[in-house]
């Protein structure tokens, strides 16, 4: 056999092995094209498609149940918009829906997306939007679902609370930068959570509120964290500086108001904790099952007074606490009323 004929058999015994790899990849059974197709990213799923329509089919079957959309995995903002939009056409009802987005301009395109993605039969939603310019919708009949477990909710702007809310089944909620409302909306929107066990409440404004009384029969985690936020201190100082005296003593009245009191009923909690500067004032009622508390209160931002009565209250309903982690502003505070 000459070098040539050699050369050639090697070729051909290449190929043929290549081929022979391609075909035992496409012939794998779909159960185990679905395990590989979960482990790879999002934007390398989709691109699968291009080796045969089995492989569109498993990450489109994979969207269906399980759809996680990251503007911060493309390089481009443009390129996620387009990825998103593409799936509008294929995904339609997944039963876990997360987005992570930085809104801007294209509210009118996220409120498309949410209309369609966000479908009566969503059992898990988490939704971090940012950058809001103008508001968000969010479709009334996830107010009202049967379905939906775990919710968390990312969006500073005032929530739009519809008529009917009833969380039959939802077990984990999670709110940050969420506005609420008024006192009767938000009154209603924590009426309509029977199942509750986990609630998580960050950075929220209750300004609107005022006093409220949460009643959460079933209720076992309740996680709270407000930190004052530096820049708006900051612009405030400055504001006031340029203000006459009578003027800035009168800005200092409305601040001391500017603030909401919750009170939560909660008979079967057994887990809180509190990390923030007071922003706004909690209080627990009914919470002699309690084993585990945090409370952690900082001096930066904290009147002694205020801060004092606030940790005072808390105190005296945990009276059956085995755990509890404090600062150790919060417990000199305490001590003064001692």
């Amino acid at each position: 056999m000459d070098a040539n004929s050699s050369n050639k058999s090697q070729k051909n015994y290449e190929g043929d092995g290549k081929n022979e790899g391609i075909r035992t990849l496409c012939g794998l059974p779909d159960e185990i094209l679905q395990k590989i197709i979960t482990c790879i990213p999002m934007k390398e799923q989709v691109a699968t498609e291009v080796l045969s329509k089995r492989w569109k089919k498993q990450w489109i079957g994979n969207y269906k149940s399980n759809m996680e959309l990251d503007q911060d995995l493309f390089l481009k903002r443009q390129d996620f918009i387009d990825f998103v939009d593409k799936l509008l056409l294929e995904c339609t009802n997944p039963k876990k829906f997360s987005l992570f987005f930085e809104v801007g301009k294209e509210f009118r395109r996220v409120n498309k997306w949410l209309s369609v993605f966000v479908n009566p039969m969503i059992e898990e939603l988490n939704l971090e939007l940012d950058g809001i310019k103008k508001p968000l919708v969010l479709p009334n009949h996830i107010f009202t679902s049967k379905t939906l477990t775990k919710f968390q909710l990312s969006m500073k702007q005032v929530i739009k609370i519809p008529s009917t809310i009833n969380f039959q089944n939802l077990v984990i909620l999670t709110l940050k930068n969420v506005i609420f409302p008024n006192h009767h909306c938000t009154q209603k929107f924590f009426i309509g959570l029977p199942s509750l066990k986990e609630l998580t409440l960050i950075e929220c404004d209750w300004k609107k509120v005022g006093s409220l009384t949460i009643i959460c029969e079933v209720l076992e985690k309740l996680f709270i964290r407000e930190w004052q936020n530096e820049d708006d201190d900051n612009q405030d100082n400055n504001e006031n500086e340029e203000e006459e005296e009578e003027e800035e003593e009168h800005v200092e009245v409305e601040k001391q108001n500017d603030h909401g009191e919750l009170g939560f009923h909660a008979p079967k909690l057994l887990t809180f904790s509190y990390d923030g500067d007071l922003i706004n004032y909690y209080f627990l009622f009914s919470t002699t099952s309690v084993t585990d508390a945090s409370i952690e209160v900082h001096e930066n931002n904290s009147g002694t007074l205020q801060a004092g009565y606030f940790v005072l209250r808390l105190f005296t309903s945990l009276i059956r606490v085995e755990r509890l982690s404090i600062t150790d502003f919060a417990l000199e505070v305490c001590c003064l009323f001692f």
